[in-house]
């Protein structure tokens, strides 16, 4: 599994935001990009501020996935792009990250099965047998390159924020 730990600085991300219930991910994710691509990526030509901050903060780049202690059942799911400032339109949602090392994995081939097939293996291969570092478990960002989504040499990421594991003596 292609992994590099690197640290990054506090960031926001802007996008459309989705309550996800656990274990439908893999099917409710990809109908939820379904249902915005076709309400606001096909017009993005129409200078309203919801296509403004799309194109001025590169919303599809990434997904988030939010996990919250107070809500175990779902978890939150947004399509976004890293703020770079502006306007926050109605409809879409901001949310701050203020972790400093992410663990990040390659994921090569076609969407969204690549992708997925990478998450299962992180977390049954990596998490459980990672000798340096453990999963925060609060976020999980999928970054997505520009290019076809459906090529097999397609270039993807899964960003996990991590820390360091406690010594053992």
């Amino acid at each position: 599994m292609d992994c590099k730990v690197e640290k990054m600085p506090d960031f926001k991300v802007i996008g459309f935001y989705k309550d996800i219930a656990q274990g439908t991910g893999f099917q409710a994710c990809p109908k939820f990009w379904d249902r915005i691509k076709n309400k606001y990526f096909s017009r993005l030509d129409d200078d309203s501020p919801i296509s403004r901050a799309i194109q001025g903060n590169n919303v599809g780049e990434l997904a988030v996935c939010i996990h919250s202690p107070d809500n175990p059942d779902y978890f939150g799911y947004m399509i976004a792009g890293f703020y770079k400032g502006g306007d926050l339109p109605v409809g879409m949602t901001m949310y701050e990250l203020k972790h400093s090392k992410w663990a990040k994995f390659r994921c090569i081939g076609a969407m969204p099965n690549a992708i997925q097939e990478l998450s299962e293996r992180i977390w049954k291969e990596w998490v459980p047998n990672s000798t340096y570092y453990e999963p925060l478990g609060e976020t999980c960002i999928e970054w997505y390159s520009n290019g076809d989504t459906n090529a097999d040499d397609y270039v993807a990421e899964i960003w996990l924020p991590v820390r360091d594991k406690p010594l053992t003596k």
